[in-house]
């Protein structure tokens, strides 16, 4: 929302155009389109700076919500008013990858881009470097992420009419209308997967490409069905897991510090967090038993994760949790239904918490400030 920001989109936008190397951006459509009180957005932002960056990709994504939710989502999105509709979206679906990958380093992060992020909240970022095979991988998965290579391909200015298809398409509200020929050619393909949501895939005829040639940056807005995310991510992971071999005991404990990137994406299957934390805190919690420090700022454990925490015997050694208290959120005394963040949170652990003496688990539980 200020200086800091366009500064940094601007220096991004200046970087890609001394390099000859591309410059990919995946951003979430809902996020990306919410506006701040001056009218401006990711996307006109973008579109602003990076007008003149001949090798710039940009793909905007939509992830599929939450399958229980979908009758209801649709439901809403057709009858709320388009700002209503939008923040719903941006809440039962939101693409929430937080990494960055600049030549070998790769950084990954719990932090918006904003100025409150980056100068008071440094310690949500892990910056990694010369790592060129995490790298490789981290620009699969966001490949993989925003639609692949040959999906949804739009120039700069046609964004807006692209966006109101996909939405009309969905039921959104709120729909514009474009006279650009370009966005005249889109077509809509409504598949149904198994759990019949429907999920509407922007392409291109070849009347739109020839509009769209020669007018960089590339930009894409792609609506991603669950078969579908599954299968592209499923595929990364599949060409990765048949490049190494399984780390060994001594391989395990010789190393003290282990990275897992993991994808969490429900409404697809995929579950990677959860399945490996859920192994962890089995593994640690079985003899000989490890000790536990589990960190987190959002104690919204999945179930069988924390049934796995709180397996450990009452003789054992107390595993220890650290959260942050409800003044220490980033959302503490926050407008509107965004103060009541905190304090969900606190449920979520007052839950953890009596689940612990039911099975008389031995947990300690210790809270953060800034």
């Amino acid at each position: 929302d200020g200086e800091l920001e366009r500064r940094f989109v601007q220096a991004l936008a200046e970087g890609a155009r001394r390099t000859a190397r591309t410059t990919q951006l995946v951003l979430d459509s809902s996020r990306g389109r919410r506006r701040n009180a001056a009218g401006q957005s990711s996307e006109s932002l973008l579109r602003q700076w990076l007008a003149g960056s001949p090798r710039t990709e940009v793909s905007f994504v939509s992830p599929p919500p939450p399958q229980s939710s979908s009758r209801l989502a649709r439901a809403c999105l057709r009858t709320l008013p388009s700002r209503h509709a939008d923040v719903l979206g941006e809440v039962l679906g939101v693409q929430h990858v937080k990494a960055a990958v600049f030549d070998d380093d790769v950084l990954l992060t719990g932090a918006n881009v904003s100025r409150d992020y980056l100068t008071n909240r440094q310690d949500r970022y892990v910056l990694l470097r010369n790592t060129p095979e995490l790298a490789n991988y981290v620009c699969e998965l966001l490949d993989a992420l925003g639609g692949g290579r040959n999906e949804a391909v739009t120039d700069m200015g046609t964004v807006e009419a692209a966006t109101a298809t996909a939405n009309a398409a969905f039921g959104m509200r709120g729909v514009t209308k474009s006279g650009d020929a370009a966005a005249a050619t889109f077509t809509t393909r409504m598949d149904a997967d198994a759990s019949t949501e429907l999920s509407p895939c922007l392409s291109i005829g070849a009347e739109a490409e020839s509009v769209a040639d020669g007018l960089p940056p590339v930009l894409r807005h792609f609506r991603h069905d669950g078969a579908t995310l599954a299968k592209a991510i499923g595929d990364v992971n599949a060409r990765w897991l048949a490049r190494f071999a399984s780390p060994d005991d001594v391989t395990i404990f010789t190393h003290s510090c282990w990275i897992l990137p993991a994808v969490q994406i429900g409404a697809a299957q995929l579950t990677q967090e959860a399945d490996a934390t859920t192994w962890l805190l089995r593994r640690a919690a079985s003899p000989p038993e490890l000790p536990i420090l589990l960190s987190s700022p959002y104690l919204n454990l999945v179930q069988t994760s924390m049934e796995a925490l709180v397996s450990r015997q009452g003789g054992a050694e107390a595993a220890v949790v650290l959260t942050s208290a409800p003044e220490g959120s980033s959302f503490w005394q926050a407008g509107g239904v965004k103060g009541l963040v905190p304090w969900f949170y606190l449920a979520l652990e007052g839950r953890l918490q009596r689940r612990a003496r039911e099975c008389g688990a031995p947990l300690r539980f210790h809270h953060f400030m800034r």
